[in-house]
C-alpha cells in the first residue's frame, strides 16, 4: 500500500535577524503594561507641555488631555541585527527595527470645551542599542538606545479636530513630535539606563563629549528643473546632521547658483552620520521641494577634504557641490599636526558644551511649566519644557547644546528662562534671565570643564528667587 498522506511543508526558515526579534517580541507583551506607566510619565511631562504651548500659540485655546494611554497592543519588532565587533571596541552594537500600530490613545478637550483626541498612531524606525561599555564587574555596564533618524508617524484626529483638519491642527502635532524626538532620542541625543554605577554614569553617557567639527560647504547647484510658472526658481540649500539644521541665502531667479556658504556642526560621532540637503525654490507661500540627497560620513574616502558632485533625487537631472572636511578632537587637540596649529588657530575654533541643570526655588504648581532659551555664538537654542514637581529638589531643564565659538572674543552667553500656566490662556512670560562668560568659567574650573550656580534676574533687576546651575565644557578643533 502506498504512502498518499501529503508532503510535509517546508517552512521558511527565519533569518537570524528575525529569530533575535521573537524572543524581544515575547518580553514585551509582558512588559507592556509596565512601559504604558512610563510613557505616561514622559508624555505628561514633556510631550503635552510643549503640544499645549504650540496649540496655544496658534490660538486653539488651552489644551486639556484626560486620557493617555498605549493601549493593550504592544510594540513589534520586526528585525534584530547585532553587528560584528571589532578589535578594542567598547559596545555590542544592534539595530532594531520597531513596528508600532497599537491602539494607543489620548483625548480632552480644546478652547474650552471642543473634544480632541488622537487615534490610530502608528510608528516605524529603526532604533540603535549599544551595550556597554564592556567588561568590569559585569558583561556591560549600561544600555543606551537613540534613533538614527526621525521615525516615520502617522495618526487620526478625533472630534471636531477631524473636521477638515481644523485649519492645520495635524501639522501643529506633527511638528511637536519631531521636536520632541529630536531633543529626546534621536542622535546625537539619547537616553540611558546604568547597571553598574562603578564604571559609568548616567551623565557620561547621555552627555557624550564630542568628536570634532564637520565643516560642509555649499558650493554650488546646477541643472535645476522647477515647474515655477512665474520664471526661474529662487535656490537655496537646507543640510540637517543629526539634529542640526542649517539653509543658505536665497538667490533669486537662477537656475544654477554658486552659493559657496560653510557650515560647521560638532559631532559626537563621525561614523555612520548622515548629512541631508534638499535644494528648494523660495516663494511668497513657503517654499517647493526642487531635489534632495543625502551622504553617510562613512563613505567618505579622505576627511582631511574632499568635494562631491551629488545627484539630486526627485529631478531627472540637477546636481549639487558641496565640499566636507573633518576636524577631530584628539586629547584636547586637533588630529592635525600640533605643530601646524597656532594659538589662533586653537582659539578661533572651539567645541562650547552647555547643560542647564539643578534648577531651585522656582513656584511649583501643577499647571506651572517651564522652559529656557540660550543665546550664544550667533544662534538660540531651546530646551525641552518642563514641569517643576513638589519631590524634585532640582529639575534639569532637558538637552545638551553645542555651539562653535570663538573663546578670544570673550563673549557672553545669555539664558533666559520663560514660565508658562497650562490654564491661562495668556503665552509663555519672562521668569527670569542671566548672562556668563564661557571663557571665564572655564578659567575658573579645571581641565576645560566647570560648573557654576547663577541667580535668575527679573525683568525690573529683582532676584527671582530661583537659581540655576550651568555646566560649560570646551574643546578645541
Amino acid at each position: 500500500m502506498g504512502n498518499d498522506s501529503p508532503a510535509p511543508v517546508q517552512l521558511p526558515h527565519p533569518s537570524d535577524d528575525e529569530q533575535n526579534a521573537v524572543f524581544l517580541n515575547v518580553l514585551i507583551a509582558q512588559l507592556w503594561r509596565y512601559v504604558d506607566q512610563t510613557v505616561d510619565g514622559v508624555v505628561k511631562e514633556k510631550l503635552v507641555p510643549l503640544l499645549r504651548r504650540k496649540l496655544k500659540l496658534a490660538k486653539y485655546g488651552v489644551l486639556n488631555l484626560d486620557v493617555i494611554t498605549l493601549g493593550s497592543i504592544p510594540l513589534h519588532i520586526d528585525r534584530v541585527k547585532v553587528y560584528d565587533q571589532h578589535e578594542g571596541a567598547t559596545n555590542i552594537t544592534m539595530d532594531i527595527a520597531i513596528n508600532y500600530a497599537g491602539d494607543a490613545e489620548a483625548s480632552g478637550n480644546l478652547l474650552g470645551g471642543i473634544p480632541f483626541g488622537i487615534k490610530d498612531i502608528t510608528i516605524k524606525g529603526t532604533l540603535r542599542v549599544l551595550l556597554g561599555p564592556l567588561g568590569g564587574r559585569l558583561p556591560f555596564a549600561a544600555v543606551s538606545f537613540f534613533f538614527l533618524e526621525e521615525p516615520d508617524i502617522s495618526f487620526d484626529l478625533t472630534g471636531l479636530a477631524n473636521v477638515g483638519d481644523f485649519i492645520g491642527i495635524r501639522n501643529i502635532i506633527k511638528a511637536v513630535y519631531v521636536h520632541f524626538l529630536e531633543k529626546f532620542l534621536i542622535f546625537p541625543n539619547r537616553r540611558a539606563i546604568v547597571i553598574d554605577k562603578h564604571a559609568v554614569t548616567k551623565e557620561e553617557l547621555e552627555n557624550p563629549e564630542p568628536r570634532g567639527v564637520l565643516e560642509v560647504t555649499i558650493l554650488a547647484v546646477t541643472d535645476v528643473e522647477t515647474s515655477d510658472i512665474f520664471g526661474k526658481p529662487d535656490l537655496f540649500v537646507r543640510l540637517s546632521v543629526a539634529d542640526m539644521k542649517e539653509r543658505t541665502k536665497v538667490k533669486e531667479d537662477i537656475a544654477e547658483a554658486e552659493f559657496n556658504e560653510t557650515f560647521q556642526f560638532p559631532l559626537l560621532e563621525y561614523e555612520g552620520t548622515l548629512v541631508k540637503f534638499e535644494v528648494r525654490d523660495d516663494d511668497i507661500f513657503g517654499s517647493d521641494d526642487l531635489g534632495s540627497a543625502h551622504v553617510n560620513l562613512s563613505k567618505l574616502t579622505d576627511q582631511d577634504g574632499q568635494t562631491l558632485n551629488l545627484d539630486l533625487k526627485k529631478t531627472n537631472q540637477g546636481k549639487l557641490k558641496v565640499h566636507f572636511k573633518w576636524y577631530p578632537i584628539v586629547d584636547g587637540k586637533t588630529g592635525q599636526e600640533s605643530s601646524k596649529l597656532t594659538p589662533a588657530d586653537v582659539a578661533s575654533r572651539s567645541v562650547v558644551s552647555v547643560r542647564l541643570c539643578d534648577f531651585k526655588g522656582a513656584a511649583v504648581e501643577d499647571t506651572l511649566s517651564y522652559y529656557a532659551l540660550i543665546h550664544y555664538a550667533g544662534r538660540q537654542e531651546e530646551t525641552m519644557i518642563e514641569v517643576v514637581k513638589d519631590d524634585e529638589e532640582g529639575k534639569r531643564f532637558f538637552g545638551h547644546f553645542r555651539f562653535i565659538a570663538d573663546l578670544s572674543k570673550d563673549e557672553d552667553l545669555t539664558i533666559r528662562v520663560y514660565k508658562e500656566v497650562s490654564k491661562d490662556d495668556e503665552g509663555p512670560k519672562l521668569y527670569g534671565s542671566f548672562k556668563l562668560n564661557p571663557s571665564e568659567m572655564v578659567k575658573e574650573g579645571s581641565g576645560g570643564k566647570h560648573t557654576k550656580e547663577f541667580t535668575l534676574q527679573q525683568g525690573d533687576g529683582q532676584l527671582s528667587g530661583a537659581t540655576l546651575s550651568v555646566a560649560i565644557s570646551t574643546k578645541n578643533v
